[in-house]
């Protein structure tokens, strides 16, 4: 299980960044005095940051249990 968590580990952590560096680059409709408590990529930012810092302990469980060694062998 540990090579399945490590490979998890590293989806979610792609996953999770993905999902901040989509709430970052949303418009913040600054120019029509909006709050900055109600701009549209808050709440999927926070997500992305917990989804990123969850596959990374994931992933670094895995390699503590020595997940990273992914070999492929021939049959």
């Amino acid at each position: 299980m540990a090579k399945a968590d490590f490979i998890t580990g590293l989806i979610f952590m792609a996953l999770g960044g993905a999902a901040f560096l989509g709430a970052w680059t949303m418009p913040r409709l600054e120019e029509q005095n909006v709050s900055p408590y109600n701009t549209p990529g808050l709440v999927p930012g926070f997500l992305g940051i917990i989804i990123l810092v969850l596959g990374f302990a994931l992933a670094v469980r895995s390699v503590m249990r020595g997940g990273h060694r992914i070999s492929v062998s021939p049959k």
